[in-house]
């Protein structure tokens, strides 16, 4: 689920180590609300993430989504 998240971020030309960013601030805050318990919240799940980002260059492409979808908004 992660994996398909951040994925469709990167599609949508988001940058997706903002999903890391938040999953991060999320670990400070306590337990989270119920309707995103339904996975684990680890340091290791951030981990997965941040290393599917680097692996996979995930911040580039999602530049390069943004840079066409931004050129085809302007026609």
């Amino acid at each position: 689920a992660d994996e398909e998240g951040v994925r469709m971020m990167v599609r949508a030309g988001y940058n997706p180590r903002e999903m890391s960013n938040f999953m991060q601030k999320r670990l400070g805050a306590g337990p989270p609300p119920r309707f995103l318990s339904t996975r684990p919240h680890t340091p290791d799940r951030v981990a997965r993430i941040n290393s599917m980002i680097k692996r996979d260059n995930l911040v580039a492409r999602a530049r390069q989504n943004n840079r066409r979808r931004r050129q085809q908004a302007r026609g």
